[in-house]
């Protein structure tokens, strides 16, 4: 200590370097919380547009399953294009997958098990396709309730974590 007051002999040089000291002070806690306060922002920012992005994505497999489901339970002959139809699908659980997977790990769907549903969806129908009756309604009405259920169940969980995104 004494060093200090060596260095500080006048009351008026101590008391700059206390003015000076808590001015520093002040401006290194500012820009301590200005980052602190940027990158939460950031953050809260980047989940909601992964989010949005997500949801997009989530959209788009209802539509494309919605097509395929439509397709396949036309009384048509078998074609490329349902099979296309199918794979879409599939393939749109894809970015869903890597969204939810590198952004939000709370966000649970088994995209094998959904995958596999579709593709049975396909096995189990081509054989009796062109049978018709009351089965084909109720197989085609099932089909279209498990598509409605995989989007509420993801969307709900979308949902949930946008909520816990606002902080």
């Amino acid at each position: 200590m004494e060093w200090f007051f060596a260095i500080f002999e006048n009351v008026s040089d101590r008391a700059k370097f206390f003015a000076i000291f808590i001015s520093s002070l002040v401006a290194i806690s500012v820009v301590i919380l200005n980052n602190h306060f940027s990158r939460k922002t950031a953050r809260r920012t980047l989940d909601i547009e992964k989010l949005e992005l997500m949801y997009q994505d989530l959209l788009n497999f209802r539509t494309k399953s919605r097509a395929f489901i439509k397709k396949l339970y036309t009384k048509e002959e078998e074609t490329e294009e349902l099979r296309e139809l199918m794979k879409s699908a599939v393939n749109s659980l894809e970015p869903l997958e890597v969204i939810a997977t590198l952004h939000f790990p709370n966000i649970k769907f088994d995209s094998e098990k959904i995958s596999e549903n579709i593709i049975n969806m396909y096995d189990d129908l081509i054989p009796t396709r062109y049978k018709g009756g009351d089965d084909w309604f109720e197989k085609e009405r099932d089909c279209y309730q498990y598509i409605s259920d995989v989007f509420e169940s993801i969307s709900t969980q979308c949902v949930k974590q946008m909520k816990s995104s606002r902080h």
